[in-house]
């Protein structure tokens, strides 16, 4: 169960990237390719996920950014493969997060099954500062077989806020970012209370991410490794 919640909290917050300008918080450069890399709670590297800018186009009001997500466990020869479309309309951007989860590798267990999920948005200011409250969100999927629930999961993201500018630098390179934490609770038969730690650049997004458990301690981390 831990694994799972951590495998989801990672694609969600390796992809959900919001902001109220379309320059801001998100790779836009169709084509351009940006390489992650997970890491267990002692660094032991996990697995890769490589994130592809598809399609960008013109919509009333803004823009489409279309991105494909391509994971793939450390040691494993299988891939999952995700697609999504981030939005930007009159200043303010929004990411598809129920075809993101719809096309989860944990939801694709239950293919063929009636699903009902419902999102909330998440936002981050073009000019955020550090002390900026961004508010939370909820995501909530259910599964039915023949009207039988046969799972029920809630995502649940509280107290995000801006902790600070920070630069950060990986083997991509170096990146001037904004700090955010966020704690998460998620439900799925037992409850998993953690806090997430996220570094966004502008024009490129989540730099590194990192989840700690209830007690403080770190879960598992992701970082950008490389820009192509």
């Amino acid at each position: 169960m831990r694994k799972i919640f951590l495998l989801f909290v990672l694609s969600i917050f390796t992809s959900v990237l919001f902001a109220q300008n379309c320059e801001s918080y998100f790779p836009q450069e169709v084509n351009k390719k940006y390489e992650y890399k997970d890491y267990d709670k002692k660094d032991k590297e996990t697995g890769t996920t490589v994130k592809t800018v598809k399609e960008k186009k013109d919509i009333a009001g803004g823009i489409a950014v279309t991105i494909e997500e391509v994971s793939q466990a450390k040691g494993s020869d299988s891939t999952n493969t995700i697609e999504y479309t981030i939005k930007c309309e009159n200043g303010q951007m929004s990411m598809d997060m129920e075809s993101m989860m719809m096309n989860s590798e944990q939801m694709q267990a239950y293919e063929g099954m009636e699903t009902k999920v419902e999102a909330d948005d998440l936002t981050i200011p073009e000019n955020a500062k550090a002390g900026d409250d961004l508010g939370g969100g909820k995501v909530t999927a259910e599964v039915y077989n023949q009207g039988v629930k046969m799972m029920s999961m809630t995502f649940t993201i509280t107290d995000r806020k801006v902790d600070a500018i920070e630069s950060v630098t990986t083997t991509a390179g170096t990146f001037d970012c904004i700090k955010i934490t966020s704690h998460v609770e998620f439900h799925m038969i037992m409850n998993i209370k953690m806090t997430i730690t996220e570094w966004y650049a502008k024009d490129i997004g989540i730099v590194k991410s990192e989840v700690y458990s209830k007690k403080g301690k770190k879960q598992s981390s992701t970082v950008l490794t490389k820009i192509e």
